[in-house]
């Protein structure tokens, strides 16, 4: 499963009673073909809506429901954020792993996520309180930085 750019144009090969449809990718050779499964939707952020879409091989309705592929990506969208986050924390002064080890840079990794994920609880939550203020996802722990 992954996400289709703008400017890719899938041919509609049937269209499924979820309002999904199937389509299908073409490799470089003329035989070779993949039918995948298209799936557009939509995400709203701070009253502005994007169309997404995604492409999967994952072709039951009944055992994958559009709406749990597109769930499960924006919930990978969200680690990946995560992720990119830490490593500009990493990035700054000081913000190298001290660990010498392969296990202690784990171990350091996982102390620096379970900080990372605490400091998001308690400033979504400092929001969510305080009902005023930016959305929770454009604070900083930093002092006086927005993200």
């Amino acid at each position: 499963m992954w996400h289709v750019s703008d400017s890719s144009t899938l041919p509609v090969k049937k269209r499924l009673e979820d309002g999904t449809c199937l389509s299908e990718l073409r490799g470089r050779r003329t035989r070779e073909r993949v039918t995948v499964r298209v799936i557009e939707y939509s995400a709203a952020d701070d009253d502005v809506s994007e169309v997404f879409a995604l492409i999967t091989t994952l072709l039951d309705l009944d055992r994958a429901p559009a709406i749990e592929p597109a769930r499960i990506c924006a919930d990978r969208w969200h680690v990946e954020i995560l992720f990119r986050l830490v490593e500009v924390d990493l990035r700054t002064p000081g913000g190298v792993l001290r660990s010498r080890t392969a296990e202690g840079a784990r171990q350091e990794l996982r102390a620096l996520l379970f900080l990372y994920q605490a400091l998001r609880s308690l400033l979504t939550r400092a929001a969510v309180i305080t009902g005023a203020g930016p959305h929770p996802h454009q604070l900083s722990a930093r002092p006086g930085r927005r993200q």
